[in-house]
């Protein structure tokens, strides 16, 4: 029966392959979208079926509206080639393309298949590296990519979405209930093992606000669980080594934050946006005139306040951006361009704010996008678009459920 569903929907399929492919490679992605615009365009006949008002709201025309005006100001300041507006393309693209899939829950399954396999592979190269080193994970270092197979905060977040994803589905598909809580449950803990800073204190939060605002019992049991939740992560930072270093945890207070000092590469990176907007030719209003003019920023910031010379060009090397999609936003658009920023999620938050699902999305993407520069990535954009697609984009899960039988 799902064999059959495959062939009579191949566009569908196809957006899957493109999920996949996110994480293995940086071409394919890009290949199979314009394969998939190819068949949109060619496939004129269904245009009908397709309900594009859907993309009338107003989350989408705030976006829109961004987009423009940052192609606006990059044609009035002569620095269109020197941002990457190309990389934000998916943005404009992708939710059109969401509209043509028929059978959406698709793509939520396979967002929950890729997070299994990324956490068996992580698994594997984390007993792989112990035996050969005898040594969990490395505290720092380019070695931890390599270990897990892909960047710890990216890994972090779409493991965040797989749980999301999984409890919402389980709310839908009583007969696997179970099936989606144990696997809520199992991935985590691997994002508590892999010590995945921010997804872990994005599950902490995501749990206080379900327990507070959407689970309908008394007060008390919301207090027992909230402790009892609490204590359960309190224990496995204290049994996870790894994750106490992430967290800068000490028996001294002085030690923790000079540690957090010495080894936190966005103490210094935010420390270098606060230079930068306290520089003199910087407009709080319209921002600097490029990304290429950030980037030149930060690397002259480097290079002149780190002492450590061999960190220093590190840094350079690596051309480290501002870890922080608000401020990078306020320093390429002013505050013109991050009170639109900003309003496309009050706005969600305003629409959604009766349900959980969305809202728990929208957290878990703020709180990324205020650790990681997410739009300055290819697998960031994606990511992105793709979620905020699910959140604005109506799913109709008993329909979806029974073409999937």
């Amino acid at each position: 029966m799902i064999l059959s569903n495959i062939k009579k929907h191949p566009f569908d399929l196809l957006f899957v392959l493109l999920i996949f492919s996110l994480f293995f490679s940086r071409k394919v992605p890009n290949a199979i979208l314009i394969l998939l615009i190819t068949v949109l365009i060619f496939n004129f006949k269904n245009y009908k079926k397709i309900e594009f008002n859907l993309l009338k709201i107003k989350p989408f025309l705030i976006l829109l509206i961004l987009f423009f005006y940052w192609i606006l100001k990059a044609i009035i300041t002569n620095s269109f080639f020197d941002s990457n507006y190309s990389l934000l393309l998916p943005i404009i693209i992708i939710p059109i393309i969401f509209l043509k899939i028929e059978n959406k829950n698709w793509i939520q399954y396979s967002i929950l298949f890729i997070v299994f396999f990324l956490s068996i592979r992580a698994y594997i190269g984390l007993v792989t590296y112990y035996f050969k080193f005898n040594k969990f994970l490395p505290f720092e270092g380019e070695v931890i990519n390599e270990v897990l197979g892909m960047e710890r905060p990216y890994l972090g977040f779409i493991s965040v979405i797989a749980i999301i994803i999984s409890l919402q589905l389980s709310k839908y598909n009583i007969k696997y209930k179970k099936v989606g809580i144990a696997y809520a449950i199992y991935i985590s803990a691997f994002i508590f093992i892999i010590s995945a800073r921010i997804s872990a204190l994005t599950v902490l939060f995501i749990t206080v606000i379900f327990l507070f605002f959407y689970f309908k019992i008394s007060l008390k049991k919301k207090l027992f669980f909230f402790l009892f939740s609490l204590f359960f992560i309190f224990t496995f930072i204290l049994l996870n080594k790894n994750l106490r270093e992430r967290f800068f945890i000490t028996t001294n207070y002085e030690k923790s934050i000079e540690k957090l000092n010495r080894h936190e590469p966005r103490m210094i990176i935010w420390n270098c946006s606060y230079n930068i907007i306290k520089s003199k030719d910087f407009n709080p209003l319209f921002g600097l005139n490029s990304e290429k003019e950030v980037e030149k920023r930060y690397l002259n910031c480097y290079d002149q306040t780190m002492t450590n010379r061999n960190r220093a060009d590190y840094f350079i090397s690596t051309k480290k951006n501002s870890h922080n999609q608000f401020i990078d936003i306020f320093l390429t658009s002013g505050i013109f361009g991050l009170l639109i920023f900003c309003l496309f999620f009050a706005h969600q938050f305003y629409l959604y704010k009766h349900e959980f699902f969305k809202i728990a999305l929208l957290i878990a993407i703020i709180l990324f996008l205020i650790v990681e520069n997410v739009l300055r990535r290819q697998i960031g954009v994606y990511l992105f678009i793709l979620i905020i697609s699910l959140i604005n984009i109506p799913i109709n899960h008993s329909k979806d459920f029974n073409n999937v039988k």
